[in-house]
């Protein structure tokens, strides 16, 4: 399994350990947020520069590095949040939002050019943002940004369309959107149902893994099927009419290679449901959206 240890650790909030100094330079109104005494208030619009070193909080699951920081939304609205490395090699950096009992609402690791947006249309409330290192050592310098607009689908700005009944050529290249966890080489196109139909999405490759994902244009992810060299990726499930996302993934951060993607549409069966069920994610997407610390 690719994802750190930190993520496969599940924590309650009660239990979270102990933290030390909250290096990052912006709000200074000191809170303690969950066992943090180091947090920080936040407002949507500022810009943090901040560093993860020796002596900070700890992430949820007490195994990277993290800053805390806490915003409160008077109304309803959308919200981008966006960190970005800006050290080194570009280390992961992981960026989430929380609700103050510590559930997790938004989760990515930074993408494959080192910045990472999570967000979306947030009821009014008090939430948290935990900017951590993917690992105990790590020492990482980012930058927090934020704004009140809805973030790109997926993270990803250029979501081409797919036409039921047809068959896409494309090719995992590192230039590519990331992953639903910000890992590895993504394409994604957008399909549209005018009806309650059956969707079947085969992904045919010889790089390697691969993954092929069914979501929508609020990152909620709800079937995820895996192939290899000989085996297509393939899933098929009724869903009502709307507006989807396809994800095409590769498995690997330097996998590259060419892939075919085929969307069909049949009438779905009389007696199908055509009810939506967000995916407990099948790897690698299994844990984003969960209580992943």
């Amino acid at each position: 399994m690719r994802l750190s240890r930190c993520f496969m650790l599940l924590a309650l909030a009660g239990l979270l350990p102990g933290c030390g100094k909250d290096s990052s330079t912006g709000p200074k109104d000191v809170l303690k947020i969950f066992d943090c005494a180091k947090g920080s208030r936040y407002a949507i619009g500022q810009t943090v520069n901040g560093s993860l070193a020796s002596g900070d909080c700890v992430d949820p699951a007490g195994v990277g590095r993290a800053d805390y920081y806490q915003f409160t939304l008077t109304s309803a609205g959308p919200v981008a949040i966006t960190v970005t490395s800006t050290s080194g090699p570009q280390p992961r950096i992981i960026n989430a939002i929380l609700l103050p009992n510590g559930d997790i609402t938004h989760f990515r690791y930074t993408s494959l050019s080192g910045s990472t947006t999570v967000g979306g249309a947030l009821p009014a409330g008090t939430y948290i943002v935990v900017v951590a290192a993917t690992g105990d050592n790590q020492s990482s310098n980012y930058t927090l940004t934020s704004s009140a607009t809805k973030p790109p689908t997926f993270a990803c700005g250029s979501i081409p369309t797919l036409l039921p009944g047809s068959t896409v050529s494309g090719t995992f290249a590192a230039s590519d959107c990331a992953d639903p966890d910000g890992l590895a080489p993504a394409d994604y196109y957008a399909f549209t149902l005018t009806a309650q139909s059956t969707v079947t999405l085969r992904l045919t490759s010889s790089s390697g893994t691969t993954y092929v994902g069914h979501g929508d244009e609020d990152d909620n992810i709800f079937d995820v099927g895996v192939g290899d060299q000989l085996n297509p990726a393939v899933i098929s499930d009724i869903y009502p009419a709307g507006r989807y996302i396809a994800i095409a993934a590769a498995a690997d951060e330097a996998q590259t290679g060419a892939y075919t993607l085929q969307l069909t549409v049949a009438p779905a069966p009389v007696s199908g449901q055509g009810t939506i069920t967000r995916a407990e994610r099948v790897s690698p997407w299994n844990m984003r959206n969960a209580r992943r610390w």
